[in-house]
């Protein structure tokens, strides 16, 4: 009828997320979870904005945290609403919630990491990006690492765009750790454009600590990115008493870094190379 406004389902319901109360946030979760995966879109809708809420300065304190409290209710019923519905959340991974639609997967979802694995070789940018986090998170979760995962992610490092790239390369660390075997594609990474993959080069080659990287990862405390700094004076450390060509130059750091955490990393790293068992 005309005047009369278009009520979306789950839109009252979802304010209610916002009370401080706990009992009408859990009532809430249970009516959406019970008006089942067509409202999905409509959470995710709320929780983008909710999300650009919780960290407005135009908004008051109280505000903020009962706009958090919604992020946080909206993930949880998400999760009971079960794997079913893993192929709506890999369609909101280019939504401008998308990063929220990542953030919710977990173990339970391993079924999906094929859907993910293919959400991966998307065109569009923000599902790349998105979907390289989900994996993430649902394989770290469930402990494990197939190879068509690994693959991909060996992929994407060569990526266009520097942060799928940066995540990739990170993902793969952290899934299966530094190998002696991919080397020559960690040192390829100290000359990358990103300082993403930078840093998880030098991460890469300070776990396995060959000597021959050493001179290497001095170069790079004239990086222009503080985090690369960092992470090579941390990857230096690594090395101890070996590392001892390496003390004018992190000595020279120590005295000129303007960056406090990089300052602090430098002095750590004179500990472990010049106080370390020789």
């Amino acid at each position: 009828m005309k005047g009369v406004p278009y009520y979306v389902p789950g839109t009252a319901e979802v304010e209610r997320l916002k009370s401080g109360d706990s009992e009408a946030r859990l009532r809430a979760r249970a009516e959406l979870i019970a008006l089942g995966p067509q409202v999905i879109p409509m959470l995710f809708d709320q929780l983008g904005g909710l999300g650009k809420a919780s960290i407005s300065d135009n908004l008051s304190s109280e505000e903020n945290s009962r706009a958090a409290l919604a992020i946080e209710e909206i993930k949880h019923l998400l999760r009971e609403m079960g794997s079913e519905i893993a192929p709506i959340l890999v369609g909101m991974l280019g939504s401008s919630a998308g990063h929220y639609a990542a953030a919710v997967f977990d173990e339970h979802y391993v079924a999906a990491i094929p859907l993910l694995v293919n959400a991966c070789r998307s065109p569009n940018l923000g599902v790349r990006r998105n979907a390289i986090s989900a994996l993430r998170y649902t394989c770290l979760s469930a402990e494990t690492s197939l190879p068509e995962v690994t693959q991909t992610l060996l992929g994407l490092t060569l990526d266009s765009d520097g942060e799928v790239r940066g995540k990739a390369a990170d993902t793969l660390l952290d899934l299966c750790g530094a190998r002696r075997q991919m080397v020559e594609r960690y040192r390829k990474w100290l000359r990358d454009s990103s300082h993403l993959v930078r840093v998880c080069g030098i991460r890469a080659l300070g776990a396995l600590s060959l000597d021959d990287d050493l001179p290497a990862l001095v170069g790079l405390l004239k990086d222009g990115d503080s985090s690369v700094r960092r992470c090579a004076l941390d990857s230096i450390a690594k090395y101890g008493p070996r590392a001892q060509n390496a003390i004018t130059a992190i000595r020279s750091i120590f005295d000129r870094e303007k960056d406090g955490y990089c300052g602090d990393a430098a002095r750590d790293a004179l500990n472990k190379i010049e106080g370390g068992p020789r």
